[in-house]
């Protein structure tokens, strides 16, 4: 589940395919394992121990096992002055990475156009 200032996204691990239960539609699994990739895997060119910059945050992603329990929940931001984007997930650990990186944060990412009231 993720959300970003164009509101929530779900996605759900379906046996073998990724759904969008709002949308009633499969997603690509590659667009989904790509971003859990960058949010698990990706090693940061820069790392910072500071406060949190909730202003500078576009997007959490929230990753929830088949107990219906959260595991980890990911803050991404971008700063506006630099382009760079960093992850959190609550340690106050900011982890830096480029300008070109690319996430898939909205429902166009995905194929998906966004609902009305953005709701889903």
């Amino acid at each position: 589940m993720g959300r970003t200032e164009q509101g929530e996204l779900r996605l759900e691990r379906d046996l073998d395919r990724w759904r969008a239960p709002a949308y009633s539609v499969d997603v690509p699994a590659d667009a989904v394992n790509e971003l859990l990739n960058q949010l698990t895997s990706l090693q940061a060119s820069e790392i910072e121990i500071r406060n949190y910059p909730y202003d500078s945050e576009v997007a959490q992603v929230t990753m929830i096992g088949f107990d219906a329990k959260a595991i980890d929940t990911v803050r991404i931001i971008r700063e506006e002055d630099t382009g760079r984007w960093a992850l959190e997930n609550g340690d106050n650990v900011l982890r830096f990475f480029g300008v070109s990186l690319q996430l898939r944060l909205t429902p166009s990412d995905f194929g998906l156009q966004p609902l009305l009231g953005n709701t889903p």
